[in-house]
C-alpha cells in the first residue's frame, strides 16, 4: 500500500518539474529581451553622441579654416597689395578657404569676408563664414580690425 500511496506523489513531482522549466524559459527570454532592449538603447545613444562631436568637431575645423583665409588676407593688406581682393577654393588642412575682399565708400575701410570649408572629397562637410572690418591707414598701415561676425553659411 505504500508504493500506490507513493505514485501520485511522483506524478505531482513529475508535473512540477515539468511546469518550472517552462517558466524558467519564459523568464530567460524574459531576462535576454531586457538586455537587449537596454543594449540598443545604449547603442543609439552612443551613436548619437559620436555625431555630435563629430559636427562640433568639423565647425571647429572649418572656423580654424576661415581664421586661415582671414589672416592670409590681412598678411597680403600688410605687405602692400592695396590691390588683393581674394582667393577662391584655396586648400588649408582638411578643407580649403575663399576670401573676398570689399572696399567701401570710404578708401579707407575694408571688408574681408572669409568662408571656411571642411570637405571630404568635393563635397562639403561643414562651412563657416567670418567677417572683418579693417581700417587701412594714409601710410598704407592696417590701423585696426574688428571682427563683426562668425556665423554659419
Amino acid at each position: 500500500m505504500n508504493e500506490i500511496a507513493k505514485q501520485p506523489d511522483m506524478e505531482v513531482t513529475k508535473s512540477l518539474s515539468t511546469a518550472n522549466r517552462g517558466s524558467a524559459l519564459i523568464i530567460t527570454l524574459g531576462y535576454l529581451a531586457a538586455v537587449t532592449i537596454f543594449a540598443s538603447v545604449f547603442l543609439t545613444l552612443l551613436n548619437r553622441t559620436m555625431s555630435n562631436f563629430t559636427q562640433k568637431e568639423t565647425k571647429r575645423i572649418a572656423f580654424h579654416i576661415a581664421e586661415g583665409g582671414m589672416d592670409k588676407a590681412i598678411a597680403e593688406l600688410r605687405h602692400g597689395r592695396g590691390d588683393y581682393r581674394g582667393e577662391v577654393n584655396v586648400p588649408l588642412g582638411r578643407g580649403r578657404f575663399s576670401v573676398e575682399v570689399n572696399r567701401s565708400d570710404s578708401p579707407e575701410k575694408l571688408q574681408i569676408i572669409s568662408t571656411g570649408e571642411v570637405v571630404d572629397g568635393e563635397r562639403v562637410i561643414s562651412r563657416i563664414r567670418i567677417t572683418a572690418e579693417v581700417t587701412i591707414e594714409p601710410s598704407g598701415e592696417l590701423r585696426s580690425i574688428v571682427w563683426s561676425g562668425v556665423g554659419k553659411q
